[in-house]
């Protein structure tokens, strides 16, 4: 049952089975931002236009599936970053079925702690640990970047239950016997 559980959809690739939102060219603008999500070859983009610059952005991963999905933009080398807009995937009848901004609030800034490609919104330092197992950030001091790996991409029964090997021994027993 662990594969139709929230955990084990906490992160995946992106592609057309794992990614719920709307990149049929769709847009939203959110005071100084505006975001446009779209479809290219079979891979999502996401274009965004903030501080009088824009910029075109695979979607690398897919975080978390319902009620929301964000999703993750591979800033530079290793380094993933939560982008500013989420899907919510529930349905339509319920508010969902759009895009909205991560701080409905507020207008995120570059300089501000919160904006999307600062250190608090970086999936490697704060994210991680809870949406992946075995994780190895691997940051390099020197160039600030990282090269994280894990052992699962999502959250595996390992992660909150530790060493398996006796689960699996006695269930693989138990299916011998029968």
């Amino acid at each position: 049952m662990w594969q139709q559980s929230d955990h084990a959809k906490a992160m995946a690739h992106a592609d057309d089975k794992t990614v719920l939102a709307n990149f049929d060219n769709v847009s939203i603008t959110h005071f100084t931002q505006n975001a446009r999500f779209f479809k290219n070859d079979g891979k999502f983009f996401a274009e965004l236009t903030e501080a009088g610059g824009t910029n075109i952005y695979p979607i690398t991963y897919v975080f978390g599936h319902f009620p929301l999905q964000q999703y993750l933009i591979e800033t530079q080398a290793g380094n993933l970053q939560v982008f500013p807009f989420a899907w919510d995937a529930r349905d339509k009848s319920k508010g969902g079925q759009r895009w909205y901004p991560n701080y409905p609030s507020e207008d995120i800034t570059p300089i501000d702690r919160l904006h999307w490609k600062q250190p608090m919104q970086n999936w490697n330092g704060m994210c991680a640990d809870c949406h992946s197992s075995g994780l190895k950030r691997n940051f390099d001091t020197k160039t600030l970047t990282f090269d994280s790996q894990f052992d699962e991409i999502n959250v595996s029964c390992a992660s909150c239950h530790g060493d398996m090997a006796s689960h699996y021994a006695a269930n693989t027993q138990s299916a011998k016997r029968t």
